[in-house]
């Protein structure tokens, strides 16, 4: 999110997770438990449903970010104060706390995203998962086609599936 500016002069990026690490995380996660009794655990339906948290809690942060640099840039004098005094006045030093997670959470995503093609599925579950994800990732005004096709895709999937 290049519009976010950290507050103050704290460091505005938490330590890099590698993909190793993440991989770890999630596929240790409990996600994997909610896999119906005797039928395989997918990883890539775990990966993928934490990937969906990730991007969730992305968004939310996203927006409570914009709502709050809003109502501080209409209070008067905002614009005048400098970092570290922006920093010191409680919305701003909120601002950089999410401006610091948005950034943690955009580089697990990415973390995620780059291993998730070269991970096979091993249920009809994963390659909804993978398709949900591609079709999450695509901008329907910019890709009308291809996002029309992966709906239809899972739809068709889910219906033979069952």
């Amino acid at each position: 999110m290049a519009s976010r500016r950290k507050a103050g002069d704290a460091v505005s990026r938490l330590p890099a997770l590698s993909r190793r690490a993440v991989l770890a995380g999630v596929t240790a996660s409990p996600a994997f438990a909610a896999a119906p009794p005797g039928t395989p655990a997918d990883p890539i339906v775990a990966i993928s449903r934490h990937w969906v948290n990730v991007d969730a809690e992305r968004n939310r942060l996203a927006l409570a970010w914009g709502t709050l640099e809003g109502e501080l840039i209409k209070s008067d004098g905002w614009h005048r104060l400098t970092t570290p005094e922006r920093a010191a006045i409680r919305e701003g030093g909120r601002l950089g706390e999410i401006s610091d997670r948005l950034d943690q959470l955009e580089e697990e995503s990415e973390a995620i995203l780059e291993n998730l093609p070269t991970a096979a599925a091993t249920s009809v579950d994963g390659v909804l998962a993978n398709l949900t994800i591609a079709m999450t990732l695509l901008y329907p005004e910019d890709h009308e086609r291809v996002h029309g096709l992966i709906m239809r895709a899972i739809a068709d999937i889910k219906r033979l599936a069952a």
